[in-house]
């Protein structure tokens, strides 16, 4: 399964909003906590860690630290034969 953080975007960016907009949640008939929100928007930006961790150790499993780095800015890599 492919990862990707677009998904997390816009989620992050709407509990960010529904965060940010807290004092009107009663004009817009919203009867969420502000826990609710918080609670959230931590889980999304934990998401945005482990996304991160996660690649950057996937960049260092090649045969030396950079060797899968190179292959993503490169475009290309080198496969010996017997591979």
């Amino acid at each position: 399964m492919a990862s990707s953080p677009f998904g997390a975007v816009p989620f992050q960016m709407v509990t960010g909003f529904i965060y940010y907009y807290y004092n009107r949640w009663l004009q817009f008939g919203w009867s969420w906590t502000l826990y609710t929100a918080a609670v959230l928007h931590t889980v999304g930006a934990f998401a945005f860690l482990v996304y991160l961790i996660v690649h950057v150790y996937m960049i260092t499993t090649g045969h030396t630290l950079g060797t899968h780095l190179k292959a993503m800015f490169t475009g290309y890599e080198n496969i010996e034969a017997g591979e």
